[in-house]
């Protein structure tokens, strides 16, 4: 399941388009990581998912580091997205864990 962060709760909208988002702010959010993003405005209340593409610290301010990326939108995930990256990959090109009683 992929973790919430809120526009104006650590985190501040710099430009959106319909590919992605760039943010600012003090969350620290890992690259290669789905979260689901809300505040984006009206009838946003249950998120969207967003792929973090890149994620690094730009300067410390005061109240600590701030931290600067990118994200794409991921309308084609669900909320119970897969995990991602190369672990992900080789083990759907395995198939299902074998005695597995997933929901």
């Amino acid at each position: 399941m992929a973790s919430g962060f809120h526009i104006g709760r650590g985190l501040a909208l710099i430009a959106f388009d319909e590919r992605g988002v760039e943010l600012e702010g003090t969350c620290r959010l890992t690259p290669g990581r789905a979260i689901t993003l809300f505040g984006l405005g009206a009838g946003s209340s249950a998120g969207r998912l967003l792929f973090v593409s890149s994620w690094r610290l730009v300067r410390l301010g005061r109240t600590g580091p701030i931290y600067r990326g990118y994200g794409e939108w991921r309308d084609d995930l669900r909320e119970s997205a897969t995990p991602q990256g190369p672990a992900a990959a080789e083990q759907a090109a395995l198939g299902p864990i074998r005695g597995w009683q997933g929901s």
